[in-house]
């Protein structure tokens, strides 16, 4: 049972990726900048069982979820004052109406545009597009703009950076383990030889 958990090639995997989520994290902390979309790119990454193939639905997605924090509230300025609410004091009754609406149709887009533009379509915008708006307390309207475009930046650059390290990390491991595994058959081979010499 241990030894199907410690591995030696789950413990390499393992290394490399704290040390990826390390540098990652120390490196957004110093910049000052939010770690949460950089940190869902590689938890969806590893969802899909790092197949790079889901690398660029997951960063586009991403960001075009992100990017609808900062669309719905300028929906909701435009909405908001047509279903009997002010600019400035949004009614809860007509914020709430808004909302409703908009992410109605940001499902069906999502639903119908995801056999043409699937990179961008897909279940990945919603799933950020939610954590975003809980990450502005649901109160989309009153989050400035800049903030948002700084997770958009985080997103694409920083999970970028994450899924292709990890990527390199699982090669490197495989490289290691594979090394590993000569290196046994060529010391076995060694072994065996001066007992065939001696028959």
């Amino acid at each position: 049972m241990i030894k199907r958990i410690f591995t030696k090639q789950k413990l390499i995997k393992l290394a490399f990726t704290l040390l990826v989520i390390l540098a990652a994290e120390y490196t957004l902390e110093i910049l000052g900048f939010p770690a949460w979309p950089a940190m869902m790119c590689m938890v969806l990454f590893f969802v899909n069982h790092q197949d790079t193939k889901s690398a660029v639905p997951i960063l586009a997605g991403g960001a075009f979820g992100i990017l609808n924090a900062f669309i719905i509230e300028q929906w909701h300025k435009l909405v908001v004052p047509l279903l009997g609410g002010d600019i400035h004091d949004y009614a809860a009754d007509a914020l709430f109406q808004s909302k409703i609406i908009y992410v109605l149709i940001f499902v069906s887009c999502i639903i119908l545009m995801k056999d043409v533009a699937g990179s961008v379509f897909n279940s990945y915008a919603f799933m950020f597009f939610l954590v975003a708006a809980l990450a502005l307390n649901g109160h989309l309207s009153t989050m400035p703009a800049t903030n948002i475009f700084m997770w958009l930046g985080v997103e694409l650059i920083g999970g970028g950076f994450i899924v292709l390290m990890l990527v390199g990390a699982e090669k490197l491991s495989g490289m290691i383990m594979a090394n590993g595994v000569r290196g046994k058959k060529t010391s076995m081979a060694a072994a065996q030889e001066p007992k065939s010499l001696n028959r």
